[in-house]
């Protein structure tokens, strides 16, 4: 019999973030809250390969990349979400333009 609830590797989202250590415990409870779906799933382990790129490009000190608790407050904002409009412009692109 399938399980209803399935399982979702959140340990393998958590070993993708940039900063490990601090602000585990709280961030995986919100990360175990959100993730419902494949779908959901895949769209945070986007946002933290793309916040993870960020810190990377901009050759952030330990102290300025949030910890993971507070990321997962806020992950939709580093998801890429197309524009309606342009087909193409991404929260992230407007980060990096520094737009936001």
């Amino acid at each position: 019999m399938e399980s209803q609830n399935p399982k979702f590797d959140l340990e393998a989202l958590y070993a993708l973030y940039p900063r490990r250590g601090e602000g585990k415990k709280l961030g995986m409870k919100r990360l175990e809250s959100k993730v419902s779906s494949q779908k959901t799933y895949k769209r945070i382990e986007a946002a933290i390969r793309n916040y993870a790129q960020l810190c990377a490009k901009e050759n952030r000190q330990r102290c300025y990349i949030k910890l993971f608790s507070t990321f997962m407050n806020n992950w939709e904002d580093y998801e890429v979400i197309e524009d309606s409009v342009s087909g193409n412009a991404s929260m992230m692109e407007r980060i990096e333009k520094g737009e936001l």
